[in-house]
């Protein structure tokens, strides 16, 4: 690689260079040249994305969506910020939550400006538990609500779920490195586990358990290679992040196919999710491997 291009965090420095570029622009408020340069360096990341930082990527295209706005290109603002939820999820207990403030506040307001006024609600909701200002909360909400023909003094909270009830869930397995899209399955999640601090041991053996239910459905799509080698994978690591504060709940499942267990493939796994606090074994996250299947 040439000297002048060498990655940092796994992105290289050219792409780099386009982000600064991009936010000068934007800064210079010429944002539609911005857009064109973002976009640059998004089409570059499609091709080193799945070792490049996540934080780089999430905040090019909140950059992006950014500029849409300012652009009032609004369902552009949407498309980059929901592909950061659903593609480039943040692993709970290593949030940017700045920077996840920032996107849910961009959706809200895009949502609001296509007139979804209850989805711009919904982002609100997760803006101000993430701590957004409420200067910026306030007059989003006021005009909203009065968009909607309600009281903006009115600050009923929306009721819970009540206990016992299930909400649905998108299950998206992705595999780094891999053509294959995502497999995608409709669940539910029990309605109490969709709360910001959800109980530990529940929380765990969900996910634990929905791993297990598609394990072997997914191992068998395909015969997959190892994710960091050619051989033939014999194994898997998941990798499943939730993000459950979604007005869709959705899990995403990074299914790392290994040649074998606790060799050089799978200790690379290992530290590319850790690396981008996939391993956080809190409430909501878990790694698991599934050695030696019979498929």
């Amino acid at each position: 690689m040439d000297a002048n291009n060498k990655n940092t965090g796994g992105v290289p420095l050219n792409i780099q260079r386009m982000k600064d570029l991009g936010n000068k622009l934007y800064k210079e408020g010429q944002h539609g040249n911005a857009v064109k340069v973002y976009s640059s360096a998004i089409a570059s990341l499609s091709q080193v994305d799945d070792r490049a930082s996540l934080d780089f990527i999430r905040t090019v295209l909140a950059n992006r969506a950014a500029c849409y706005l300012a652009l009032e290109q609004y369902n552009e603002a949407i498309e980059d910020c929901t592909r950061i939820l659903a593609k480039y999820p943040f692993a709970t207990g290593t949030l940017n939550s700045e920077l996840m403030q920032k996107v849910h506040y961009r959706l809200a307001k895009s949502y609001y400006h296509v007139e979804k006024h209850d989805e711009a609600l919904a982002q609100l909701r997760l803006f101000n538990q993430l701590g957004g200002s409420s200067k910026l909360e306030t007059p989003l909400r006021t005009s909203i609500l009065q968009a909607q023909g309600k009281n903006p003094d009115d600050q009923t909270t929306p009721a819970l779920p009540a206990p016992g009830s299930f909400l649905p869930l998108k299950y998206i397995v992705r595999v780094p490195g891999e053509d294959h899209g995502p497999v995608v399955y409709d669940e539910l999640i029990p309605a109490e586990l969709c709360v910001p601090n959800p109980p530990k041991t529940p929380s765990y053996n969900y996910l634990t358990e929905l791993v297990k239910k598609h394990t072997l459905e997914v191992m068998r799509l395909k015969p997959w290679k190892c994710w960091n080698c050619p051989k033939q994978a014999t194994s898997a690591r998941h990798n499943p992040m939730a993000y459950v504060n979604l007005p869709e709940p959705v899990v995403i499942d990074w299914f790392m196919p290994l040649c074998r267990d606790w060799g050089k493939c799978d200790e690379e796994g290992k530290r590319f999710m850790c690396e981008e606090g996939a391993e956080d074994m809190r409430a909501w996250t878990i790694s698991q491997r599934l050695g030696q299947m019979q498929l």
